[in-house]
């Protein structure tokens, strides 16, 4: 190892001790789904459903919220309507450590089990607890904690 190799590392370690000082992790609190389906979050929705449209609306505050429609497929919690508008999220949380951390835009033809709540005439998701349905698959940890749908 050369005298160049060695300095290189010594900076490297000394950029990387001063960086953890400087550098905060995005920190968030994710409620449990059972806080969603027990409507220990007011007007709690969970309900699985596939992306019919998503339409852009003007940005604010640099945050893009477009209007997600969904086709519904099953109610587990909330008001049982066939289709719903959740109000998606792009850019959110823009020069912090969180940036993207809540952004929430599913695409068109994509199946979802969206965790949330009601706010203003919109469904407002909670991005951390939604999750995508993959080849009619909903992941274990979110299977294992759903009641059976109820009927429309």
């Amino acid at each position: 190892m050369g005298p160049l190799h060695s300095s290189r590392s010594v900076l490297l370690g000394l950029v990387a001790l001063l960086g953890v000082g400087s550098a905060q992790a995005c920190s968030v609190m994710r409620r449990p789904l059972s806080d969603y389906l027990q409507q220990k979050v007011p007007q709690a929705v969970v309900f699985r459903g596939t992306v019919v449209s998503v339409k852009d609306k003007p940005s604010q505050d640099g945050v893009r919220q477009p209007d997600i429609r969904f086709r519904v497929s099953h109610w587990y919690t909330g008001a049982r309507p066939k289709t719903v508008t959740v109000q998606g999220s792009v850019g959110s949380m823009a020069g912090t450590s969180c940036e993207g951390t809540f952004d929430f835009l599913p695409k068109p033809g994509e199946e979802w089990v969206v965790i949330g709540h009601r706010e203003r005439g919109h469904i407002v998701p909670a991005p951390l607890s939604s999750v995508k349905v993959v080849d009619g698959t909903v992941p274990p940890e979110v299977a294992e904690a759903l009641p059976r749908p109820r009927k429309r």
